[in-house]
C-alpha cells in the first residue's frame, strides 16, 4: 500500500524534474542543512514505489562520515514503516516491492571505477557533487542506463559555498 511520503516545494519541484524533464543530468543546489539529502532520499522513495523494477543508487564520497549520517539514518528514523526493507551494512540497499536503490560510496577515482563499471541503474544521486572530480562524475554516469525503456537520470546535489 503506497504511502504518503512529505516534500518541501524545491523536492516536489526536483521530483517533477526527474518524472518528466528530457534532461539526463539535473543539478540541485542548496547552502549546507537546506534538505537537499533528504530531498533525494524522499524523491527516489516515492519513484522506487511509483515506477516498478526501478534500479537506483545514492552515491557519497565516504560511507561513515557521510553516507551513514546523512542518508541511512534519517531514512531509519523518518520511515520506520520500512523496517527490514532497509539494509543499512555495506552493501546497503533498499527495496520497495519490485524496485532497489544501492547505497555507494566511492573515495577516489579507482574506487568510482570499482563501484560502478558494470553497473545499471535508471537513476542515479550524487550527493555533495562539488566532491568528485568530472572525470569521476563521468566514470559514474556510464553506469546510469537503463535496460527497461526509461530515460536514464543523473542527479547531482551540490552544496552551494
Amino acid at each position: 500500500m503506497p504511502r504518503e511520503i512529505d516534500l518541501q516545494p524545491k523536492q516536489s519541484a526536483l521530483l517533477r524534474l526527474i518524472k518528466s524533464h528530457r534532461a539526463i543530468v539535473i543539478g540541485a543546489g542548496g547552502g549546507r542543512g537546506s534538505a537537499k539529502s533528504s530531498g533525494a532520499d524522499r524523491c527516489a522513495m516515492v519513484l522506487l514505489e511509483e515506477w516498478p523494477g526501478l534500479e537506483a543508487c545514492m552515491v557519497m564520497r565516504t560511507w561513515v562520515k557521510q553516507m551513514v549520517p546523512f542518508h541511512l539514518e534519517p531514512i531509519r528514523r523518518d520511515f520506520p514503516w520500512l523496517g527490514d526493507k532497509l539494509k543499512s551494512s555495506p552493501p546497503a540497499m533498499l527495496r520497495i516491492g519490485k524496485s532497489r536503490m544501492d547505497f555507494k560510496y566511492a573515495e577516489n577515482y579507482d574506487a568510482v571505477e570499482e563501484a560502478f563499471r558494470s553497473g545499471n541503474y535508471d537513476l542515479i544521486f550524487i550527493d555533495q557533487a562539488e566532491q568528485f572530480s568530472m572525470r569521476e562524475i563521468r566514470e559514474i554516469r556510464k553506469a546510469c542506463r537503463s535496460s527497461r525503456g526509461r530515460v536514464a537520470k543523473l542527479v547531482l546535489l551540490f552544496n552551494m559555498r
